[in-house]
């Protein structure tokens, strides 16, 4: 009897109803695939290095007072008003920064000034630099560029390691 349907032979030698056509569209597709495989491995020998993303905090913004522990923010204050930045022409930068202690106990600190030059360039640093900041006092931190060059700053606190 003949209908729709064609027999194959499967692996133990019998015979098989299948439906006409299914069988060579699934060889298509299973080969299809393998040689994507074959051909998508075999391209991508050479990786490119990780690479960092975009800083979404411009430079402009970067503070000029930062702190290395997350502790000190809520435990020194500063007011921008009362910073001293002294740039005679020709001469160093000097800067003055009044960091007041809001806490009860003496803190034991380190800080160290980063100088920039007009491109943001580093062109120098202060070293770090010990302090003792009393309970509910202001303290001036205070840092003299060593390049001419240095035309802007940042103050790093943390506490004395």
């Amino acid at each position: 009897m003949v209908t729709s349907e064609s027999t194959v032979s499967d692996l133990t030698g019998r015979f098989a109803p299948r439906a006409r056509g299914i069988g060579a569209v699934a060889l298509v597709l299973m080969s299809c695939m393998s040689a994507a495989v074959l051909v998508t491995a075999g391209c991508d020998t050479v990786k490119a290095p990780y690479a960092p993303g975009g800083d979404p905090l411009p430079a402009s913004n970067y503070p000029k007072v930062a702190f290395h522990d997350p502790e000190l923010s809520g435990m020194l204050v500063v007011d921008p008003a009362t910073v001293v930045v002294d740039h005679p022409q020709g001469r160093p930068l000097k800067v003055t920064v009044p960091l007041r202690s809001t806490v009860e106990h003496t803190m034991k600190l380190q800080y160290q000034f980063l100088w920039r030059d007009a491109q943001g360039r580093p062109v120098g640093q202060s070293g770090w630099a010990y302090t003792t900041v009393g309970p509910r006092l202001q303290v001036p931190f205070q840092g003299n560029a060593i390049s001419p060059d240095a035309a802007d700053w940042r103050l790093e606190v943390r506490f004395d390691r």
